[in-house]
């Protein structure tokens, strides 16, 4: 899947000329032919439409060369059934006749119109295949009239296909198709090679169904193997084409919903506040990185059921089971499920956005990327770690609207702290006045905090920008040292005091006499 996503974006124009050329060709389905006087007889060029699973109500009828007309099921018989009824019975009547075109004819045996090979039947006209008309309201000799010119239509239409049947069964037609097979196969060979050498990319998607193509024409050019073809075009062609269109048409969507979700958010950023480290745009950014998450995993969702819609795979089973795989899918997804409403939680109470510090546990970075399921954070020596939404119970933000420094310095007990703080006031007033941008309102001194065990600590608060606090507190720090070195106020540090004291040693009295 990756690499058709890869495939849709890089080269989208390109494989969608060719899936458009492939299917005009093979799987186009016209509408079915009206019945009437001047109704057109069905297109002898037209093909038939895909039905790989599950009973149609409408089946197009084809032997060996191109798609004849469409046949109705019945409550007893589908309509696929029928075609494979009435495509054994041909292959039957030809083989009878040693490959000769036997002559067919329009009779009816015990009131329903039929079409005969000889004496075997070979379909049978219904009421299912009056579509455009109400056979109840019907006279029993329009109904009649109806019946007879269908039949002579579908006999016509076998009779020309039984005679391009036998055809196909001469020595002639076989060495025929045989050369054309080889110029198909040297022909994607070729194709093969170009595609290779021009893109310099693997491109399995186009090269798998580049063979594919190849393989159910020579399937189709022998009556052996029409059966393999049918199979071949039903089971795996089809389907793929239909994936291939699907995912484009999906990755297209989704391109586009994210190209318009970001543009929305971006402008409806410009409109309110400037970009430039603002909550709303933090608040913005989260909010764009999670709506095209979400619009993305929808139009996954909407494209899987298109592309099971299309298959005509009957849903409403699966539907009428999902309560009970949801209960199976909630025990083992229940993870995933509290991440996901920790996410919108953290949407809906702005806990934090891109671009916020946030401080978690041990952890303190900024935040690069949101999304339901996870946060990933960039530490400040570089690492990108990846919390799961469930896990952030308590997060500090340090850049929620406003920030503030909270500054503290320690003076020695013998400074005069009427000085000290008018000095820290005059710098810190000086520095905000020299920073707008970044200092929101006027330094506040709280004043004298603290009496510590090596000096005196003043305080000092400083409201700032988001993001601006660890810019102005190491500003304030030099202006401060700066300042006091040339008020000559001392900033203590820890300083210990070793006290030696020496004691004569105690002396011994037997040397002492010997002294004496």
């Amino acid at each position: 899947m990756t690499g058709l996503l890869s495939l849709c974006g890089r080269n989208l124009v390109h494989v969608m000329l060719l899936l458009w050329l492939c299917a005009g060709a093979v799987s186009q389905e016209p509408t079915p032919t009206p019945i009437g006087p001047d109704a057109p007889l069905a297109s002898p060029t037209a093909s038939p439409g895909p039905g790989p699973f599950g009973p149609r109500r409408v089946q197009w009828l084809r032997l060996n060369t191109v798609a004849l007309f469409s046949v109705a099921g019945t409550e007893r018989m589908t309509a696929r059934e029928r075609v494979r009824q009435v495509q054994e019975r041909m292959r039957e009547a030809l083989e009878r006749n040693n490959n000769e075109v036997p002559p067919l004819r329009v009779d009816e045996i015990m009131g329903s119109t039929v079409v005969l090979a000889g004496d075997q039947i070979l379909i049978t006209v219904l009421k299912e295949d009056l579509q455009d008309f109400d056979v109840g309201k019907l006279e029993p000799a329009e109904r009649h009239r109806l019946e007879r010119e269908l039949a002579e239509r579908w006999r016509e239409a076998l009779q020309h296909e039984l005679e391009r049947s036998a055809v196909m069964q001469t020595p002639s037609y076989r060495w025929f198709a045989l050369s054309v097979v080889g110029i198909i196969l040297v022909l994607t060979l070729v194709l093969h090679r170009l595609i290779r050498y021009f893109t310099r990319k693997p491109l399995w998607s186009v090269k798998f169904l580049l063979w594919t193509l190849s393989l159910l024409v020579c399937l189709r050019l022998f009556p052996q193997t029409q059966l393999l073809a049918e199979k071949l075009y039903e089971g795996v062609l089809w389907p793929f084409i239909l994936l291939l269109m699907v995912v484009i048409g999906t990755g297209a969507a989704v391109s586009l919903a994210e190209i318009v979700l970001h543009r929305y958010f971006l402008a409806l950023q410009r409109a309110q506040q400037p970009l430039h480290l603002s909550r709303l745009g933090q608040r913005m950014s989260t909010l764009d990185q999670a709506c095209r998450f979400t619009a993305k995993v929808l139009l996954f969702l909407a494209g899987g059921l298109i592309y099971f819609t299309l298959l005509q795979i009957d849903l409403r089973p699966i539907l009428a089971g999902a309560g009970l795989v949801g209960v199976a899918l909630g025990f083992a997804t229940q993870d995933l499920l509290k991440d996901v409403v920790a996410g919108i939680n953290i949407l809906l109470e702005d806990s934090f956005g891109v671009g916020d510090v946030i401080e978690w546990g041990p952890l303190t970075g900024t935040v690069e990327a949101f999304s339901m399921r996870s946060t990933r954070v960039r530490t400040v020596d570089g690492r990108l770690v990846t919390i799961p939404n469930s896990e952030l119970r308590v997060v500090q933000n340090h850049s929620n609207r406003w920030s503030r420094v909270d500054f503290q310095v320690e003076v020695a007990y013998r400074t005069e702290l009427d000085r000290a703080l008018a000095v820290l006031r005059e710098e810190a007033t000086k520095l905000s006045e020299e920073w707008p941008d970044r200092i929101l309102e006027p330094p506040v001194v709280l004043g004298v905090d603290k009496l510590g065990s090596s000096g005196v600590v003043l305080r000092l608060l400083v409201q700032t920008r988001p993001l601006s606090q660890w810019e102005v507190r190491r500003e304030l720090n030099r202006r401060v040292k700066n300042r006091f070195d040339r008020e000559e106020i001392e900033i203590p540090f820890p300083q210990q005091k070793v006290w030696l004291e020496s004691q004569a040693a105690p002396k011994d009295p037997a040397n002492q006499a010997a002294h004496e």
